[in-house]
């Protein structure tokens, strides 16, 4: 997948979430950040219409709160307004009802009352009581609906309480009684611009109160009213200031709402342009799609239009979430476990970036070195010897964990400084309070390769064609091979083969040579190369161990054998695998095995490892030790290809094995050769006495077949039974319970 085809994907991955997101309303709180945040941001004139007076400051402070407001009707009604609306919050004993009724009764100028939290509320005065005495006031409903972060942010102009249709206290005060309709409060209008007329002065008989709304209420600190403060973006506000804003609002026209959808695709569009810009050029439009998020909803507030772009910021903060984790899944990707330096994927990526040759230092002993050091100490010898070969602090030394170092070149002789470096690496490297020798051969690019992965692999070469000279020197253009290409690539192009794909598993079954019952498969490791097609494993296999790349293959064919094995249907089925005999000595193999299984999805119990190369273990108590504990954890072991090889029935006494398997070569024998029968006899006896299973491969004809089953063995694997198979049509013949008689 190309870098920026995963960048779509994110991107894609990022919208459709930050829709689902927008759709519940998991956006909100954002949004309603972003508006407080541009709300500070302007300042809108008010109409003049509406005007504020604040019952807490009148002259005297021992009247009740419907006494105060009592007197202020009988004040304002000298300056016949155009109608009187009053914030209601009575207590049930307020001695002044009586006194507000009469009031009310007695002017001529329209009287509204806004009762708190609706009627009925328990802060209300009774509904039978308020019928009856404040009858002459159109009784409003003061109510708002809070967002997310405990603001108000929109209402409507009327509210059904109970049976009955009652107009909102801010859309009366603004003359819009009877639509049912919702509305966005604007706070553009500054706290400056209000008029507030302490009710003291209301007496004085020369404010310009005429023709206005006014709004009676709480507009202090400190309210008698008990009603506190409530909170609008950015602020905290008495509740009669937002009856202010929210008439005002309906007075002037209240901004209208656009969509979510609308800034998200803008914001979309933005990014998905910057995917298939140059770095620099991305970097700049992912800033420009980060303002543009505060830029579109403020010029849209601009033209009264409330640009909803919460969820272009979610959808922002998912693509960049996706975006950094696939960075630093590409980072782990392109790093050396081991070392702690990037590796030759990631030097493939700079040579396509920058001109250079390349050179590769090849560490003589390596593994010797490593094999003798406690592994927590492997990445300390790795760095050491990446230091001395970097020279000086401009030069960055890749790893591909396998002993081979490497760096760009930019001079047009590197061969002459290769001397210096041969002399440099002679020095012993010290690891705690060992010493140890270290010796390099090098390498060196000194013609133009087009392909990076190809100029790697054709250095990587060259450095082991340097290992077998005493100049410990070797150019890529010495190679002369007409199937130089083949070897190249294959040092490199493995972990690119592993993600996609072309290195995959098929499954020869394993069957009752009594019944046709399939008992197991094996798997088997395929190459499907993008160019050369499908490559034998016998061709590569022995390059990738050359090369040291073993371990990785070993690790994708667990993994991949794991996840078919855990797709089988309930049973005794298992999939066999096979483990390179030079693995087995490893000192975390153990680890190693269950840690790709758990990877891979499976358990220990549908796996058996196939011991094969046996001749190469170097340490039989050791490989016993570790075969001995994974047993224990549930996995069998097989000894493959028995017959074959050096010391195999020393192996069958020191290895704890639970099946062995008889080689192809055998089987044919068997035929003719009197002497091979009789070892297949005394082998199945002695498996059958120790408690083992007796496979044997290679079968191909029912002659085959009935010369095994005549001499006990129980289990056969072979062309008879079938060719090695997806893996998906081993899971459903083994579902189907299909029998593969010969």
């Amino acid at each position: 997948m190309t870098a920026s085809l995963s960048r779509v994907y994110q991107l894609a991955a990022a919208a459709v979430a930050a829709g689902l997101l927008a759709l519940v309303g998991a956006a909100d709180p954002i949004e309603e950040m972003i508006w407080i945040a541009l709300y500070r941001l302007e300042d809108k004139p008010v109409s003049g219409q509406t005007v504020i007076v604040d019952v807490d400051q009148t002259a005297d402070s021992t009247l009740s709160i419907a006494q105060r407001q009592a007197e202020v009707i009988r004040q304002l009604s000298r300056y016949r307004p155009k109608g009187i609306y009053l914030q209601g919050n009575y207590s049930a004993d307020d001695r002044g009802i009586a006194e507000l009724g009469a009031a009310i009764d007695a002017t001529d100028v329209p009287v509204a009352i806004g009762w708190i939290d609706g009627v009925g509320s328990s802060r209300g005065l009774p509904s039978l009581s308020r019928s009856s005495l404040l009858d002459g006031a159109v009784a409003t409903v003061d109510r708002y609906h809070a967002t997310a972060l405990g603001f108000a942010w929109e209402s409507l102009t009327s509210f059904d309480v109970g049976n009955r249709k009652m107009p909102s206290f801010p859309a009366a005060a603004a003359g819009f009684v009877d639509l049912k309709n919702y509305y966005f409060i604007d706070y553009r209008y500054a706290n400056s611009e209000i008029t507030i007329y302490p009710a003291r002065v209301l007496d004085s008989g020369n404010l310009p109160l005429t023709g206005k709304r006014v709004l009676v209420g709480s507009a202090s600190s400190g309210s008698v009213l008990d009603q506190g403060v409530v909170a609008i973006p950015g602020d905290m506000v008495p509740r009669i200031q937002l009856a202010f804003f929210a008439a005002e609002s309906l007075l002037q026209g209240p901004p209208v709402a656009v969509g979510w959808l609308f800034a998200l695709a803008i914001i979309v569009a933005i990014v998905f342009a910057a995917v298939y810009y140059p770095p620099a050029i991305r970097r700049t439009l992912y800033g420009v799609a980060v303002a543009a998020c505060l830029v579109i909803p403020f010029t849209g507030l601009h033209l009264n239009r409330i640009v909803e772009a919460g969820a272009a910021v979610v959808f922002l903060l998912l693509f960049a979430i996706l975006r950094i984790a696939g960075l630093l899944k590409t980072q782990a990707a392109r790093t050396d476990h081991l070392s702690g330096l990037r590796n030759f994927g990631a030097l493939a990526e700079k040579l396509e970036r920058e001109d250079g040759m390349v050179i590769v230092a090849r560490v003589n002993r390596f593994e010797e070195v490593l094999s003798s050091l406690d592994p927590e100490l492997h990445g300390e010898f790795m760095q050491q010897i990446a230091e001395r070969l970097a020279a000086d602090s401009f030069r960055e030394i890749f790893s591909d964990g396998a002993g081979n170092f490497a760096w760009l070149d930019d001079t047009r002789d590197p061969r002459g400084r290769m001397a210096d470096l041969v002399g440099l690496t002679g020095a012993p490297i010290h690891v705690e309070n060992r010493t140890f020798d270290f010796s390099c051969s090098f390498g060196i690019q000194d013609v133009p390769i087009d392909s990076a992965q190809q100029a790697i692999s054709a250095t990587l070469v060259a450095a082991e064609l340097a290992s077998t000279r005493v100049s410990h020197i070797a150019l890529v253009s010495e190679r002369k091979d007409s199937d130089v290409n083949w070897r190249l690539s294959l040092h490199t192009s493995l972990d690119h083969a592993i993600v996609n794909g072309h290195i995959y598993l098929v499954y020869q079954p394993q069957v009752s040579i009594e019944n046709g019952q399939i008992v197991g498969a094996e798997a088997l490791v395929r190459w499907k190369h993008p160019e050369r097609g499908e490559i034998s494993p016998f061709e590569f296999i022995p390059q990738i161990e050359k090369a040291g790349r073993l371990k990785p293959l070993t690790a994708h064919t667990f993994r991949m054998a794991a996840r078919t094995a855990s797709l089988l249907p309930e049973g005794d089925l298992r999939i066999s695998v096979n483990v390179s005999a030079t693995l087995v000595c490893d000192d975390n193999f153990v680890q190693f095995i269950k840690d790709n299984v758990m990877v891979g999805g499976g358990t220990a119990s549908r796996i058996m490892l196939e011991i094969t190369e046996t001749a190469r273990i170097e340490n039989l108590e050791l490989a016993a030790r570790h075969l001995t504990e994974l047993r224990e954890a549930g996995f069998k072991v097989s000894l493959d290809d028995f017959g074959t090889g050096e010391a195999n029935l020393s192996l069958l006494a020191h290895l704890p094995c639970d099946e062995v398997k008889l080689d192809q070569s055998f089987v044919r024998l068997a035929k003719t050769n009197e002497r091979a029968r009789m070892i297949i006899i005394a082998l199945a006896q002695t498996t059958r006495l120790s408690n083992m299973s007796f496979v044997a491969e290679g079968i191909e004809t029912i002659e085959d077949q009935a010369i095994m089953a005549s001499h006990d063995c129980k289990v056969g694997q072979g062309y008879l039974y079938g060719y090695p198979l997806p893996s998906h049509e081993l899971i459903d013949m083994a579902r189907k319970n299909i029998r593969l008689v010969g």
